[in-house]
């Protein structure tokens, strides 16, 4: 079969029922009992199986890090470097200076700044690098001090643009994913009851990984099942590994998604 990418429809979903649909939750174990709630608050059922998992690194990159009073910009990739970045400054009792403009890649990130009582003023409509770099703030940067707070082995497209612009780029990885330990018996029975009606895959190292912690019998089954992806890269993933649907949804409409989907709506391809 033909695999086909969907974009949900811009119908409104006045009240949220999932109606008991089976999500899988790949998000990491510490992010994903938020999402879980709010699917089972909407009447879904979510199946955590966490494909990343996400690690502090220690506190050294502090040590390469210029005074924060001389960043004009700090771009944080994911709500995971949110996190792991205002550790560290707590840890050294460190002040965040509000001279700095912040930037997040996505809706999530956003709202992880905002929990440190940080405003982002613009977003991009997609939450992937290639939409990111689109900001009215990253177009005019020569000579800027820009820092870039990621994970261990993020994508380089960010920082090569910004180099490439001419900022004074500073960095600092905070963070590192791995692969989960394999839970076999539990993976098995998904696929060996079809306990699962869609699949959430929210990172590429998610999807990769997703593919792992499944035995290879499991794949026809995986690739059977329609997933949601919140960027058109991932969308392009998911096609790579025979994905047969794929849907396209910002991460701030998730629910709004599941529930177009439930009662029959969003069924425009791309």
């Amino acid at each position: 079969m033909c695999a086909t990418t969907f974009r949900p429809r811009s119908t409104t979903i006045t009240r949220l029922h999932l109606n008991g649909l089976r999500i899988l939750n790949t998000r990491p174990k510490h992010q994903a009992a938020f999402l879980s709630t709010k699917i089972h608050e909407a009447g879904g059922i979510s199946i955590e199986l966490p494909t990343l998992n996400i690690d502090p690194l220690s506190l050294d990159w502090m040590t390469h890090m210029p005074p924060l009073s001389s960043i004009q910009k700090a771009i944080f990739v994911s709500a995971n470097a949110v996190e792991y970045f205002f550790q560290g400054l707590k840890a050294l009792r460190l002040t965040w200076p509000n001279t700095i403009e912040p930037l997040a890649i996505g809706q999530a990130t956003a709202q992880a700044l905002a929990q440190h009582q940080i405003t982002v003023s613009e977003l991009p409509t997609m939450a992937d690098s290639e939409h990111f770099l689109k900001l009215d703030a990253l177009q005019h940067i020569q000579q800027s001090s820009i820092l870039l707070v990621s994970g261990e082995n993020s994508r380089p497209l960010i920082a090569s643009h910004l180099q490439k612009k001419g900022a004074i780029l500073h960095t600092a990885t905070v963070y590192r994913r791995s692969l989960p330990e394999k839970n076999l018996s539990f993976t098995h029975a998904l696929w060996q009851d079809d306990a699962v009606d869609i699949i959430l895959m929210l990172s590429h190292g998610a999807i990769d990984n997703l593919f792992v912690l499944f035995e290879e019998a499991a794949r026809p089954w995986i690739q059977s099942k329609p997933c949601i992806v919140i960027s058109p890269r991932l969308a392009d993933l998911a096609h790579h590994y025979d994905m047969q649907t794929v849907i396209l949804s910002p991460y701030e409409n998730l629910l709004t998604t599941l529930a177009e989907l439930t009662h029959g709506q969003g069924r425009r391809a791309i």
